[in-house]
């Protein structure tokens, strides 16, 4: 039996302007570690700020571009549901900020869970 491994290279653009194949929104409650998936999927330990615990770093939508397989997908990371720092009218108003990021429309919308 032949064995493969999947390969693939990550750039990252902050470019936001630029025309993407895919948008992928990222939400969740707050400290279920959406800044860090998104980390994970752009293969940056930076790209998207994180804490070390349950505290909120998010509190503005923050986006990023990475090629995956030759196709461009925009990362949209927002501020955590259930945050003690804002309002619901505050996190409202910052959640249709992301959809700003994503005018042209979301693919899929990722939903990060604490096990």
């Amino acid at each position: 039996m032949a064995s493969s491994s999947l390969k693939h290279e990550v750039n990252i653009s902050k470019d936001l302007e630029s025309s993407c194949d895919y948008t992928l929104l990222i939400t969740g409650v707050t400290g279920n570690g959406k800044s860090s998936f998104c980390n994970f999927l752009s293969c940056s330990n930076t790209a998207f700020a994180t804490s070390n615990g349950f505290a909120s770093v998010t509190s503005k939508s923050a986006a990023a571009i990475i090629t995956m397989q030759g196709k461009r997908v925009k990362l949209i990371d927002t501020p955590g549901f259930c945050d003690d720092y804002e309002t619901e009218e505050e996190h409202m108003k910052e959640f249709g900020e992301a959809l700003v990021l994503a005018a042209k429309g979301v693919n899929a919308i990722g939903l990060v869970i604490s096990a």
